[in-house]
């Protein structure tokens, strides 16, 4: 599977995302060809569909690592009108499910919300087949607590849609603040007595026997409100064991940033199989975490300057703008939400408001990220953000009167040769303006038929316009 690459000049960083969700399969429409419908339109659609076919909202709000105190408030603004959050991220582990439950059901009167969904994750002390059981369930009892305690009451309540990773694949001495066997002493005895051996005596296993669990719960006939099943933290030998042994394919997997940007062949292997990268320390992770106060910013000026330049240009702010980036890669994203300032910035409804990246500005954005993330700054004379650099403005036309065809646009990328779509469908009649350079190539769909038409070379110089028409 080709993947999207770019160099970033100066110091040769190899930036990755998935291109494969833009791209047109001519093997017939695929899952991704799906998800590019879900990205037509000109601004940012946060919902898609799992592999199972559940529709799942890609903006979340995490609240995993806040203060139980906390919680009730910023819950019950996420999930108001205005911000209209619908997905909530947890972990067994951080012992806040009972708090989730009760801020979800308790205000639902004034919210009305139909469906919320919650992912939470099991704990490396709960792996094997039983432990792994247990821990599902005593999850699912906490987070639908709530709701049992207002059944009698007269007052509409959401759907609750469960999804449940397995946190880690084991827990490992060599990271600090990972203590395995004190833990392990420390389970409830009512753990200790189920049939699994401790997770300790086979590392290298153990989180096999919980996927088997996970499938046997999530296959159930019973109705346990589990909605998809997948992993968190695995990497790629852990990943390939999955795929080979798994009865039922993960549905999602939650990475952190870092992973998702330099390691494609962990994102190609998900692309594979359909898997969708729900990604994990953002915001912090890309702007702030290294030197205090600072962060990254301190470290890469102009990659940050890059990204000023491009939110300004479009009037929107710095989050919205990468959350939107992440978004229109098809990859959902869980931001911390620390304060009511914040949930309101990375809302769905404001990212929604972002108008779909050009070539240039995708381009852009990916190159600064990069730079942020590695603390690795580009050149001044690097900064292609700026709205008013050169570029050729290129005009395509769908002129074709047969049958009425609707067309779709796509950048050949110059290294790779991937297919980048770059347009959504429009009718004849209709014509789709692209700032670009001289030497690029696009290519035109029938987007009925998923047929390429025609292949344009842009051939002006910079200042200048061209018009192509696409014809049959």
């Amino acid at each position: 599977m080709k993947m999207r690459a770019f160099f970033v000049t100066a110091i040769s960083l190899l930036v990755v995302l998935p291109a494969a969700t833009e791209k047109v399969f001519r093997g017939g429409k695929s899952n991704n060809d799906r998800r590019v419908e879900e990205q037509e339109g000109t601004t940012t659609k946060t919902t898609t569909r799992l592999s199972n076919g559940v529709s799942f909202p890609l903006v979340g709000m995490g609240v995993g690592n806040l203060a139980h105190e906390n919680i009730p408030s910023i819950i019950a603004s996420g999930l108001n009108k205005q911000q209209q959050y619908r997905l909530i991220d947890t972990a067994s582990a951080s012992r806040n499910e009972e708090i989730i439950s009760k801020a979800i059901f308790n205000n639902n009167s004034e919210n009305e919300v139909d469906v919320i969904h919650v992912v939470t994750k099991i704990w490396y002390t709960h792996l094997g087949f039983e432990r792994t059981k247990k821990a599902v369930m005593e999850s699912r009892s906490r987070l639908l607590m709530a709701l049992d305690l207002n059944s009698n009451k007269n007052q509409k309540q959401p759907e609750l849609k469960i999804h449940i990773l397995i946190h880690w694949p084991r827990c490992d001495d060599r990271i600090e603040w990972m203590n395995c066997q004190e833990e392990e002493d420390n389970l409830d005895d009512s753990i200790k007595k189920l049939s699994d051996p401790s997770p300790l005596l086979d590392k290298q296993n153990a989180w096999k026997a919980s996927w088997r669990a996970l499938e046997g719960l999530y296959s159930s006939k019973d109705d346990n409100n589990i909605a998809s099943i997948g992993v968190s933290n695995f990497d790629l030998p852990d990943l390939k064991e999955l795929f080979e042994m798994c009865v039922v394919k993960p549905h999602i997997y939650q990475g952190n940033v870092w992973l998702l940007m330099f390691h494609p062949d962990i994102v190609a292997l998900l692309l594979e199989h359909d898997v969708l990268y729900q990604a994990y320390n953002v915001m912090n992770g890309i702007l702030f975490e290294g030197d205090a106060n600072q962060g990254r910013k301190t470290r890469a000026p102009n990659a940050m300057r890059q990204l000023e330049m491009i939110s300004t240009g479009m009037e929107k702010s710095m989050p919205n703008v990468l959350l939107a980036f992440f978004v229109q890669h098809h990859v959902a994203v869980i931001p911390r939400t620390a304060s009511e300032q914040h949930l309101l910035e990375n809302s769905p409804l404001s990212i929604e408001t972002v108008p779909l990246l050009d070539i240039q500005q995708r381009q852009a954005i990916e190159t600064a990220v990069g730079a942020l993330l590695r603390g690795e700054d580009i050149e001044s004379n690097n900064l292609s953000a700026d709205p008013l650099a050169p570029h050729v403005l290129a005009t395509f036309e769908n002129v074709i009167t047969t049958d009425k065809r609707p067309v779709q646009l796509f950048w050949i990328h110059e290294e790779t040769g991937d297919e980048i779509a770059v347009s959504e469908h429009f009718e004849p009649g209709e014509r789709h303006e692209i700032k670009t350079h001289p030497g690029h190539s696009f290519v035109a769909y029938d987007a009925l038929e998923k047929k390429s038409l025609e292949v344009f070379h842009i051939s002006a110089d910079y200042g200048g316009r061209e018009h192509f028409n696409i014809e049959l």
